[in-house]
């Protein structure tokens, strides 16, 4: 999601430089009525909070779908009900729907919802969401109560780093929600225990140096593109064509540099949960469990979860272009989503002035 931030931010970045806003205007064809300046604002609102809505709903559900695809076997024979064109049409039994039609899980993001929507309706497409919620309110909680410590701000480089492994266990148990079919265990038996706290922390880590990284990259590159550009960003009101889209093509590589810095993190510290979902969880789509015999039981003498270098080399290629080709998809969808949010929010802003 750090990759979805710094794209909307160069998308509200660029919508600044070529529409800044210019409070002038209102007087440029007389004063509107009261009444209408409350109603196109109020319309505007409501228009911002829908696709707030769409932009959260889909970013959510694009998070499961890739945590899915991160675990999931690539020549899975899995297949989901797809309805025929003709609504007249129907399948005899389910054997005919898998000759018929076969299509794994995955297969896209279609595919995907439908299948989580057998399994559980729409809420199986929000799964773990409860979930993601405490990890976000216990970050800010414990962000606040820090600020009130004088020490607190030596630790702001690493503070993202902090965070991540004071909530690992519960991003663990976040991926153990989504994957799993139903769990067996309580929430608490899920996420208290240093044991293992111990084992994920390090990839917790990896994963959120990874977004610090990439952050980093995209705010050198947004300060280059904008000296190299020529200075357009919210002070150039002329700035030539050339210019904006010479910006734009640099902060949009920058943009697609960090989704691939961000995701090899992102897949290792999924596979390395998954090979933890205790054995009495089923999962919702078929995976190695055993990633390829490099999970080993405690019992046995093993660790009990797979390595982050054997996360990594038994992730397949398949596997991994297609994980690569819904990543962008998902970035595809949503970065026009928030630069639309982008410009009706600053067009009210304006309006808001007039009212």
């Amino acid at each position: 999601m750090s990759s979805i931030g710094n794209l909307v931010f160069f998308g509200g970045t660029l919508v600044y430089a070529r529409w800044p806003l210019n409070f002038q205007y209102l007087d440029k064809e007389g004063p509107r009525p009261h009444w209408l300046n409350v109603t196109i604002f109020v319309f505007q609102i409501g228009v911002i909070l829908a696709l707030l809505g769409a932009f959260m709903s889909f970013a959510y559900i694009a998070s499961v779908v890739l945590t899915l695809t991160a675990v999931e076997e690539s020549d899975t024979n899995t297949s989901i009900r797809q309805k025929d064109q003709d609504s007249n049409s129907s399948y005899k039994d389910d054997e005919d729907l898998k000759q018929s039609n076969p299509k794994p899980a995955n297969a896209g993001f279609r595919s995907t919802i439908r299948y989580l929507r057998s399994r559980g309706g729409i809420r199986a497409c929000f799964r773990g969401f409860r979930m993601t919620l405490a990890i976000y309110g216990a970050e800010l909680a414990v962000s606040i109560i820090w600020t009130f410590i004088p020490m607190i701000r030596l630790m702001q480089p690493i503070w993202p780093i902090f965070l991540s492994l004071l909530t690992a266990t519960w991003q663990m148990a976040w991926v153990h929600q989504v994957i799993a079919n139903k769990l067996s265990r309580s929430r608490p038996q899920r996420l208290l225990g240093f044991h293992n706290w111990s084992k994920v922390a390090h990839v917790a880590a990896l994963q959120a140096i990874s977004f610090y990284v990439a952050d980093a990259f995209f705010a050198v590159a947004v300060n280059f593109a904008q000296e190299f550009a020529g200075g357009i960003v919210g002070v150039d009101d002329n700035a030539s064509y050339e210019s904006v889209f010479l910006f734009a093509a640099i902060c949009i590589v920058a943009g697609l540099l960090c989704v691939l810095i961000t995701l090899p993190a992102l897949i290792t510290f999924t596979r390395v949960a998954a090979s933890m979902l205790p054995g009495e969880d089923d999962p919702i789509v078929p995976y190695d469990r055993t990633f390829d015999g490099k999970v080993k039981s405690e019992s046995m003498g093993g660790t009990g979860r797979i390595g982050i270098k054997d996360a990594w080399y038994t992730f397949e290629k398949p596997a991994w272009e297609h994980y690569v080709k819904l990543s962008f998809t998902t970035y595809g969808i949503l970065f026009p989503i928030a630069i639309a949010g982008v410009i009706v929010l600053l067009r009210s802003s304006v309006i808001a002035v007039g009212i």
